[in-house]
């Protein structure tokens, strides 16, 4: 199962790169939009393999983004998107405190204006890019915050599914 996640949460954004970036470069032009999640940015409880491919998928358009921007391409927009948890069947069994998950047709939706208002980063819902200075306060501050095991008590570890 984490050789699965890390081939669809970083692999595949290594690849799609591939694919279409030598075509932007040439043309002069173009947007690269990353998935990462809310959990590339935050260590999630239960969600040790999960959150560390996000935080991979995060390290990559950041350094992406430097590489483009340090040679010039100043055309060829990136942006990051960090969703909360999307109702995907993906966390099922997880139960959130705070916040209902994220419904996948409206985080397409919110994708597609950040390309069109060329957003540089797009957290969902908008109002946890706030709480993201929080996690300098240190850890423990930022665990009272989310609530840490109590949200997350539904979903398996990755130890349990390596032992099924």
């Amino acid at each position: 199962m984490i050789e699965k996640t890390y081939k669809v949460n970083i692999l595949s954004h290594y690849w799609t790169t591939k694919a279409f970036l030598p075509h932007m470069l040439k043309k002069g032009n173009g947007h690269i939009v990353t998935v990462g999640s809310l959990t590339g940015l935050l260590g999630t409880y239960r969600c040790t393999d999960y959150s560390a491919s996000k935080f991979a998928t995060v390290g990559f358009h950041e350094s992406l983004l430097t590489e483009l921007k340090t040679h010039g391409h100043d055309k060829i927009n990136m942006t990051l998107v960090c969703p909360y948890f999307i109702n995907t069947g993906m966390f099922d069994g997880c139960k959130p405190r705070n916040l209902d998950m994220l419904e996948p047709g409206d985080v397409a939706e919110r994708i597609v204006t950040a390309i069109k208002r060329e957003e540089v980063f797009v957290t969902m819902p908008a109002a946890m890019r706030y709480i993201l200075p929080l996690k300098k306060l240190g850890w423990a501050v930022m665990y009272r915050v989310i609530q840490g095991p109590q949200s997350m008590m539904g979903l398996r570890s990755f130890r349990e599914v390596e032992a099924a």
